[in-house]
C-alpha cells in the first residue's frame, strides 16, 4: 500500500519538473526577422504592373471596392502582395508596426485605381513563416531606417537600397481665383482654403516628365489611404494633380474637410517620394 502511494505522488513531481523545462526552453528561444532580397525592387515591379495592367481598366469597372481575388480573377498575373521576409519563433501574429505605423491582422488599406474604383484588402498576410505586406505600404513604411515590430518584437527594416526623399517645388491651384492657397515660412507646408470642392491643384517635383508612374498616400483623420495615378502630359512642367476634397461641386457636401489637415506623400517610380502638408479649411 505505501509503495503505490509513493508512485502517485512521485509521477506528478516528475511532470511539473519535465513541463517546467520545456517552457523554460520555449520562452527562451529567439524572435527572429530576416528581410527578403532585393524587397524594394520586387515592390516597385508589383507597383509598375498596377499601372499597366490595373489602372483605369475598364474590366474591373467603376464605383467599385474589389478585394485583390477578385481583381485575380479579371486581371491576369495580377499581383499585389510582396514578400518581405520570414519570422522564426513567432506564433500568432497579431499586429505589424511599420515605421511607427501599426497594422492588425484584420486592417484592410484602400488603394484607388481611378474611376471611383479602389482595391479593399488585407494590409499583410502570412503563410507559414513568410510575411507579405501590400505592395503599396512597403513603398512608403520602408524608407531608409525604418523599423518593424511583428507583435511586441521590433528588428531593423533596412532596405539594400534606401528611398530618395525629396519636396515639391511648387504648388498651385488650377486656374481660378474661387480657392486660395499660402506656403508657411520656408516649410513643405501649405494652408488651402477652397471655396469650390472640385478644384485641384498642381505639385511640382524636380525632374517632372510625362506620364510618370505615380504612387500617393494621404493620411488625414488618422485614416490611410493610397492611390495610382500619373504625372500630366500637356501640362507645363508635368505636375501631379490633385482634388484635395474630390469632384464634388459644393464644398459643403464635404463638411469634414473643414480645419482639416491632411499629409500628402507621392512616390514617383524611379525617383523618390515626395510630401507636403496641406492645412484644408472652407471658406
Amino acid at each position: 500500500m505505501t509503495k503505490t502511494i509513493k508512485s502517485i505522488l512521485v509521477l506528478p513531481v516528475l511532470m511539473v519538473i519535465t513541463l517546467s523545462l520545456f517552457l523554460f526552453t520555449a520562452c527562451g528561444e529567439k524572435a527572429e526577422f530576416e528581410i527578403e532580397d532585393s524587397l524594394k525592387n520586387n515592390a516597385e515591379t508589383i507597383i509598375s504592373s498596377l499601372m499597366t495592367n490595373v489602372y483605369k481598366n475598364s474590366s474591373l469597372g467603376s464605383n467599385q471596392y474589389l478585394s485583390v481575388a477578385q481583381v485575380k480573377e479579371k486581371v491576369e498575373n495580377f499581383e499585389y502582395y510582396v514578400k518581405i521576409g520570414e519570422v522564426d519563433n513567432i506564433k500568432s501574429i497579431k499586429s505589424i508596426t511599420l515605421n511607427g505605423t501599426k497594422y492588425d491582422k484584420t486592417t484592410d488599406v484602400k488603394l484607388s485605381i481611378s474611376n471611383n474604383s479602389f482595391i479593399f484588402d488585407k494590409a499583410f498576410i502570412v503563410e507559414d513563416d513568410d510575411i507579405y505586406f501590400a505592395a503599396p505600404i512597403i513603398i512608403f513604411e520602408s524608407v531608409n531606417n525604418s523599423k518593424i515590430k511583428i507583435n511586441n518584437n521590433e528588428f531593423d527594416f533596412n532596405l539594400n537600397t534606401t528611398i530618395n526623399q525629396f519636396n515639391f517645388t511648387n504648388i498651385i491651384f488650377q486656374n481660378t481665383a474661387t480657392s486660395e492657397i499660402s506656403r508657411i515660412g520656408e516649410t513643405n507646408e501649405y494652408n488651402l482654403t477652397m471655396k469650390e470642392a472640385n478644384k485641384y491643384i498642381q505639385l511640382y517635383y524636380e525632374g517632372a516628365s510625362a506620364n510618370e508612374t505615380i504612387l500617393t498616400k494621404k493620411v488625414q483623420s488618422g485614416i490611410t489611404s493610397f492611390g495610382i495615378t500619373t504625372s500630366e502630359k500637356g501640362m507645363t512642367g508635368n505636375p501631379l494633380v490633385f482634388y484635395p476634397i474630390g469632384y464634388e461641386a459644393n464644398i459643403n457636401n464635404v463638411p469634414e474637410y473643414k480645419f482639416s489637415t491632411m499629409n500628402y506623400s507621392a512616390y514617383v517610380l524611379n525617383k523618390g517620394i515626395a510630401s507636403v502638408t496641406l492645412n484644408i479649411q472652407k471658406a
